[in-house]
């Protein structure tokens, strides 16, 4: 028998006792609340804060502002909430306005001395996009009665996390910097894949329990989802049968269930949290994608005790191009900080792996952004499971980060796009930024994606150069060209991607980047046609 069969075997037998005692009902089972599956909890009374009536966005989204009951201190915090379900109504989910241990964050931050703002966002389901459109308006909208206000920090929780720092990273005009606690930050297919290996597995290890397709959900299952798992998967689960199979299930997705032991009660937990996903969020993220996005057809799945044959037995799927690319443009963040970002994530999240939070520190490091940049991990179980304390200190340190101008920065103006013409020269033109307290010189490079001549212009290099040093003291900046020659004879279409990098000689960890993006097309020539009589 080989070590790892003996692991499975071991963990099964540890886990069946629970298990048994789950399926008797002498141990109860929490699963986790998401979105609309719970009630609205009593909220404390509004001692620290004082909210008007909720409005209503030119989108059709629901909003709702609070002023701290003392004095307030000219800042903002606006907070990005997490999933709903597709099938609910749009409202503000004030259920989600409250921490795991019962602290009502509105009056937590009336109590700190913010202003308080958020949205129901125009959407339930996939709302990435829509939440983010509404979380902009909303800045707007609470200007325009308090144009006095200093910065604005962005909130978000698990979906409204990932929200959070696609608006950090592209409106850093507009927040001062963000709070992303427990979303799919890191990379978004991969969220996808986690909940749809969930639900393959699941169905190979429990063939029959769900309806056949993983990427197509009858809405007769969501709607009746909480008594279709009590009555018939929950039983199947808690089975002394089936304590190899849910063993197997956890090793090969690597789902988290428990801090250190096989503890049943998390065990399900874990199971009803992505499956519920898989059920609610399915159609609607093709319906919203344009296409289906889960794509396992060339993944191999190892884990289990007998490898070859569940990769015979598993069902595969491809995504379609549409709804890749859709995720491609809109849904995948860069790690590219103009602003504060500080992460807040529990090590063991059955929802959000926190493997997310390991991809999104290696795209802060490839910008050159790991300044700008703070994770803080909780080795607690659960979704979002954070005390109020450790996210009063996560807040108290964001807002430290943006008070605090790093003393080696360097702002880079984004990339443009144009059209060229075969044997011509485009031309871009950037700003570059001392953005810390000390001088320092900054090294700027360009490279074309074709290889194509490109030169930096400005300063000593009128004519060119491949390499500028610029000397900026702090707060300066400087304009430079960057001429990119397309070559003679092109003969088909093409598209070239110029990188521009900034780098500070004072530490080369930073560093700003933008891409200038060159398509040139194939020209025809028309000919006359003559028509001649005879």
């Amino acid at each position: 028998m080989s070590p790892s069969t003996q692991t499975v075997l071991v963990r099964s037998v540890r886990l069946f006792s629970v298990l048994a005692l789950l399926g008797m009902g002498l141990m109860p089972v929490h699963a986790v609340p998401l979105a609309d599956d719970v009630s609205s909890p009593s909220l404390s009374p509004n001692l620290f804060a004082t909210c008007a009536p909720d409005g209503t966005q030119a989108s059709g989204a629901k909003y709702r502002i609070c002023m701290p009951a003392g004095v307030w201190n000219k800042d903002l915090i606006v907070y990005a909430h997490g999933y709903m379900a597709p099938n609910q109504p749009v409202r503000i989910p004030d259920e989600q306005l409250v921490l795991p241990d019962g602290t009502s964050i509105t009056e937590t931050v009336g109590f700190l001395g913010y202003a308080f703002a958020t949205t129901s966002y125009m959407t339930n389901g996939l709302a990435i996009r829509q939440g983010l459109a509404d979380l902009v308006d909303l800045v707007s909208i609470f200007k325009a009665a308090h144009s006095d206000v200093n910065h604005v920090y962005l909130v978000g929780a698990s979906e409204g996390g990932l929200i959070t720092t696609l608006a950090v990273e592209q409106y850093p005009h507009i927040f001062s910097g963000g709070l992303a606690t427990c979303g799919p930050v890191g990379d978004f297919n991969t969220q996808v894949s986690y909940v749809g290996d969930v639900r393959v597995l699941f169905d190979y290890f429990f063939p029959g329990l769900l309806p056949p397709s993983p990427v197509a959900i009858p809405p007769t299952l969501m709607n009746n989802w909480d008594a279709y798992f009590a009555t018939t998967i929950l039983p199947v689960l808690s089975a002394p049968a089936s304590a190899i199979s849910v063993t197997q299930l956890l090793s090969v997705t690597q789902a988290a269930y428990g801090p250190v032991n096989l503890n049943a009660t998390t065990v399900i937990t874990t199971l009803y949290s992505v499956l519920w996903y898989n059920v609610f969020a399915t159609n609607d993220a093709v319906a919203k994608l344009g296409g289906q996005p889960f794509d396992n057809h060339s993944r191999v799945y190892v884990g289990s005790l007998d490898d070859v044959h569940l990769n015979a037995g598993v069902q595969h799927f491809t995504a379609t191009t549409a709804a890749l690319n859709e995720i491609q443009a809109h849904y995948q963040t860069t790690g590219q900080l103009r602003v504060p970002l500080v992460t807040l994530h529990t090590i063991p999240d059955q929802t959000v792996p926190y493997a997310h939070e390991t991809l999104y520190q290696a795209k802060v490091a490839a910008q050159g952004r790991t300044h700008r940049y703070v994770h803080i991990p909780v080795s607690r179980y659960g979704h979002c499971n954070f005390t109020s304390t450790e996210v009063v200190q996560a807040l108290g340190l964001l807002q430290t980060l943006v008070l605090t101008q790093p003393p080696v920065d360097v702002d880079l103006s984004p990339g443009y796009s144009q059209a060229g013409k075969s044997g011509s020269a485009v031309v871009y033109n950037h700003i570059v930024t001392n953005t810390g307290t000390l001088s320092g010189t900054f090294v700027l490079q360009a490279a074309s994606s074709q290889n194509w001549q490109v030169a930096l212009l400005g300063g000593a290099y009128p004519g060119g150069t491949m390499q500028l040093p610029l000397l900026l003291d702090a707060g300066m900046t400087a304009t430079v060209q960057v001429r990119l020659t397309v070559p003679e004879g092109i003969t088909k279409t093409l598209v070239d991607y110029t990188v521009v990098t900034a780098t500070s000689q004072i530490s080369p960890t930073i560093f700003m980047t933008a891409v200038d993006t060159t398509r040139v097309y194939t020209q025809f020539i028309f000919l006359p046609i003559v028509f001649k009589n005879y």
